[in-house]
């Protein structure tokens, strides 16, 4: 009897048993599908953002509301479940908007309210940044944390739950990085070069008569630190997701998918894309207030720190190209940021190289190697973009080196540097921007010659010409009569564009103010002074005289040679 008790007792548990397993199994599957459905998942991934981002933010000073923070935020959890492939750079475009940072940019007389990344927002003083961004950092530390500690059958998500929380570890990085670097205040500036205009001879055409060609000496680095050098040691960019773009023409998908805030210019002349075989490419444009100075309070080295967004090539030829620009209603606003090295050997000889027939200013020279940093990837170009979604001016420099000279600027010894900014108004474009670089050549500039098996015969070969020319810059700078011939000569020569005088200028100007600077340390530490013959005062006093009419005897310290010695210069391609 009691074995048969016994009997159905475990019986009825094996029944018991399975209807309970069963059970589980149900909920296990019922629970495993709404883990993986992807309106959950977006709204665990909001819930957590507004529990550790809002709540920073509030307390960083910016007073974010409820819906705004539920409009932006939904928006870009949607996108992340949907999309994936998450990036530092769309995490600061999130944060911006949130924020809605402001500023105004300065074209000719007008003042135009943009919206600029967050690490451009305006702060009460430089503490204030940076506690901000500590804060931001801290809290997208804890937003990681709280991704992968407390995801609800966090395996079913697991690939959104990495990239989100890898995402989410880089933005806390970088914001501390970011928070490291302080602004720079103006420094003393006796020869009130920085921001000086230096005229040109005025020259052809134009609808309103003859085009008043300058270059403004917008930036470099400052010099009175005991860390400072010639060429800014960091150079970093933040982001804003806006474009110029013009009305009537495909807008370019920009490689991170992410949308972009669209401004349209009109084409006064319908002439921007006459040509069927150019292409609307994206470029980097100077935004805001298009760059701020700092200082790594760890290191003590100066950063550039460019606020940049994007224009298309065809806006740009609608409203900076003169004969546009003198009847459009938006003149000059693609604000087109262009690149431009000047290379030289350890002697101090620069090289410049001659532009092709088949390119703006033809024949004549610009730089060593000059182009454009693009945005968007093209059938055998990158995006000139780093891992993290940002510009990267520096990498589009090393890129365009590679194009047109087959030189290699990547690796160390190259000595790659950022020298400053300047912008140009000429008779091809008004209002550019550009970007500077310098960099040491393997060779005395007097011996280089273009590497063939590494020129790209499609990008760069056929955008030089064939001749080159070797500036001295000890013998040009050595005495007040060689510097100011040197100097009337930059602003008379024909065969220089605006491009060389710009980028020759900001050369001479970083020098000797660093120059100056060693001096002054010197006699304070007791040492022995150089003996300066000049000075950035004086250089200051030539420049604001009118641009010589002959063009000074310059044969001592520059000369033109062929570009090709041991080789021929190669074919354009059909």
């Amino acid at each position: 009897m009691s074995e048969g008790v016994v009997r159905i007792r475990f019986d009825d548990a094996v029944g018991w048993s399975n209807i309970l397993g069963a059970g589980v199994a149900v909920i296990a599957l019922a629970v495993g599908a709404l883990a993986s459905w992807s309106k959950y998942q977006a709204r665990a991934l909001f819930a957590r953002r507004r529990r550790f981002v809002l709540r920073a933010l509030r307390r960083a000073g910016w007073p974010v509301n409820r819906w705004r923070f539920g409009l932006a935020t939904r928006t870009v959890v949607g996108r992340r479940v949907a999309r994936g492939r998450p990036i530092v750079q769309e995490e600061i475009a999130w944060l911006s908007e949130l924020v809605a940072a402001r500023a105004d940019e300065h074209i000719g007389s007008q003042q135009l309210p943009v919206p600029v990344p967050i690490t451009f927002a305006p702060v009460a003083d430089e503490a204030d940044y940076e506690r901000r961004l500590l804060l931001l950092s801290a809290s997208y530390d804890r937003y990681a944390v709280a991704v992968r500690r407390r995801w609800l059958l966090r395996s079913t998500a697991g690939p959104l739950v990495a990239e989100e929380y890898a995402c989410a570890r880089e933005t806390a990085f970088q914001l501390r990085r970011w928070a490291s670097f302080r602004p720079i205040p103006p420094a003393s500036d006796p020869a009130e070069l920085r921001g000086f205009v230096v005229a040109l001879p005025s020259t052809r055409k134009g609808p309103g008569g003859t085009i008043k060609r300058s270059v403004r000496l917008v930036t470099w680095p400052q010099m009175g630190s005991t860390r400072s050098s010639i060429t800014f040691p960091l150079v970093g960019a933040s982001f804003q997701p806006y474009r110029i773009t013009l009305n009537g023409q495909p807008v370019a998908e920009a490689d991170d998918g992410l949308p972009r805030q669209l401004t349209y210019v009109d084409d006064p002349i319908g002439d921007a894309a006459h040509d069927p075989l150019t292409f609307d490419g994206v470029l980097t444009r100077w935004h805001g207030d298009g760059y701020r100075l700092e200082i790594d309070r760890v290191t003590g080295r100066q950063k550039l720190h460019l606020c940049l967004s994007e224009t298309s090539y065809f806006a740009f030829r609608a409203t900076q190209v003169p004969e546009a620009a003198a009847i459009s209603a938006t003149p000059r606003l693609s604000r087109l940021l262009s690149l431009n090295l000047v290379a030289m050997d350890r002697d101090e000889n620069v090289l410049l190289v001659q532009r092709s027939d088949y390119v703006v200013h033809a024949g004549g020279y610009a730089g060593t190697v000059s182009g454009n940093c693009e945005l968007a990837s093209r059938e055998g170009v990158h995006a000139d973009v780093d891992a993290r979604g940002f510009p990267d001016v520096m990498s589009a420099i090393i890129r365009e080196a590679r194009e047109e000279l087959g030189l290699d600027l990547s690796q160390a010894e190259a000595q790659l540097g950022a020298l400053g900014v300047v912008e140009i108004d000429t008779d091809r474009e008004l209002g550019t921007h550009i970007l500077v670089g310098t960099a040491l050549l393997p060779q005395p500039a007097d011996q280089f010659e273009p590497d063939l098996s590494a020129i790209d015969p499609v990008e760069g070969a056929w955008e030089i010409g064939d001749r080159a020319m070797v500036i001295d810059l000890r013998a040009a700078t050595k005495s007040a009569s060689s510097i100011r011939a040197f100097v009337g000569w930059l602003r008379s020569a024909t065969e220089l564009t605006p491009h060389a005088v710009g980028a020759l200028l900001l050369l001479v100007v970083a020098r000797q103010q660093l120059r100056e600077h060693q001096a002054v340390r010197a006699q304070i530490s007791g040492q022995q002074r150089e003996n300066l013959t000049w000075t950035s005062t004086d250089l200051a006093t030539w420049l604001r005289e009118p641009p010589p009419r002959s063009t000074p005897d310059v044969s001592g310290f520059v000369r033109e040679r062929p570009l090709f010695i041991s080789q021929s210069k190669p074919a354009p391609p059909n």
